[in-house]
């Protein structure tokens, strides 16, 4: 398959027509909601500093692998601290049915002290009411993880909101998110592809609230019919099940390995394990007016990556490793010379989503874009040229109007 490259953005070298299916994704930066944990800044990147001790510890890092993550976190935990992250609670409301956390309310009190002393970690909730009020309920309970000695964030569950059928303990009442067949009425239509749709919208809501895991579906037999659990599962034959549950879990996973299965890729932790690597970078920056508000905010001076800068030290170490696609966000004309000749297929944004990048590099969507301004070839170019003429550097590395097309 011959590579493909970016909507809204500009190839400008290409040069392995190979196949993908595997990846090492370097993400963008992420929306960051902190509440009470301060936030660190580094190269223009925003991190939480859950732990709170002014430092960019590994797993504060989203730039790093969850694996990665995980082992630097584990490693601070203490005993009790491990012990609350294997439970899974009822987050608490009010009233009669409190404990069964039934109403439209969490009780804080309650819940908080499972949280901070019982460093409980994962909740399900049984909530009803408007979307609007369940997400604010789950803000409160991140606020006050968030609070905790390392800030880890909590995993919040839910039963099946999306059903007409409400039992407790095995549905959950709020018929404000869409409504859809129980999984029986779904087998009765043998289609994985309506499962999977299904199951992504219905991802997309619990997400939208707060909800990060959903305890469903049943993925039993319905063999014994006096069993009281029928209704939540696709029927007593194994291979539609089998098929209807893959699809399923790809729906609400947003693919079959947490990425959308449609582009075919396996994700993978190490380059070295991976036959391409994509990479997203910034053009290269100076703070050089920290002391004043918009200077402390904005790109300027240098231009060129250099050895030494710990990201292009990132980018050369995976370049090494496996043939690699490398993004640059061009906010500014970037000098790209020693990163052209390391990568095989570079690629200018100006702002583009994972998945409209992935849509170009796998042949999905044309690449449309051409240079609004010419790539000089170096600084001393740059400090050459006159400020005030447009694409006037000696010999740029790419013109202005550049960009290839397949």
């Amino acid at each position: 398959m011959t590579l493909r490259t970016l909507v809204q953005a500009t190839i400008l070298s290409t040069v392995i027509p190979t196949l993908i299916h595997a990846q090492n994704w370097r993400r963008a930066q992420p929306v960051l909601g902190a509440r009470s944990a301060p936030v660190i800044e580094q190269r223009g990147f925003r991190f939480k500093d859950l732990n709170r001790n002014d430092v960019l510890d590994a797993y504060e890092d989203w730039r790093l692998s969850p694996a990665k993550r995980a082992r630097d976190l584990v490693a601070r935990m203490t005993l009790e601290e491990k012990a609350g992250l294997m439970m899974h609670g009822t987050a608490r409301t009010g009233g009669a049915l409190g404990v069964a956390g039934v109403g439209t309310q969490y009780d804080p009190a309650v819940t908080g002290k499972l949280i901070r002393e019982a460093h409980v970690n994962s909740f399900i909730t049984r909530l009803g009411g408007a979307p609007s009020s369940l997400a604010a309920e789950n803000n409160e309970l991140q606020e006050i993880a968030e609070a905790t000695r390392l800030g880890i964030p909590l995993t919040i569950s839910t039963d099946p909101r999306n059903h007409f059928q409400y039992v407790l303990g095995a549905s959950a009442q709020s018929a404000r998110f869409s409504q859809w067949p129980e999984t029986l009425g779904l087998a009765a239509t043998r289609d994985p592809a309506l499962v999977r749709r299904f199951a992504d919208i219905a991802r997309q809501e619990y997400r939208a609230v707060g909800i990060q895991e959903t305890l469903s579906p049943q993925a039993d037999l319905a063999t014994e019919p006096r069993w009281a659990r029928i209704n939540g599962t696709f029927g007593e034959d194994a291979d539609l099940a089998q098929k209807l549950v893959r699809a399923y879990v790809e729906g609400f996973q947003h693919g079959a390995q947490g990425v959308d299965t449609r582009y075919g890729f396996t994700v993978v932790s190490d380059p070295s394990q991976a036959d391409i690597a994509i990479v997203r970078t910034n053009a290269p920056f100076e703070t050089l007016h920290p002391s004043y508000m918009f200077g402390s905010m904005q790109h300027e001076g240098n231009l060129e990556f250099k050895s030494g800068d710990p990201e292009f030290e990132e980018i050369k170490r995976i370049t090494a490793a496996v043939p690699t696609i490398v993004t640059i966000y061009l906010d500014r004309p970037a000098i790209l010379g020693s990163l052209r000749d390391r990568v095989a297929a570079l690629i200018a944004n100006f702002g583009v989503s994972d998945a409209a990048l992935l849509d170009v590099i796998t042949g999905k969507a044309r690449p449309e874009g051409r240079l609004p301004f010419e790539l000089p070839s170096s600084m001393q170019e740059v400090g050459a040229q006159r400020s005030d003429l447009p694409h006037d550097t000696a010999h740029p590395l790419y013109p202005i109007g550049f960009g290839l097309r397949y």
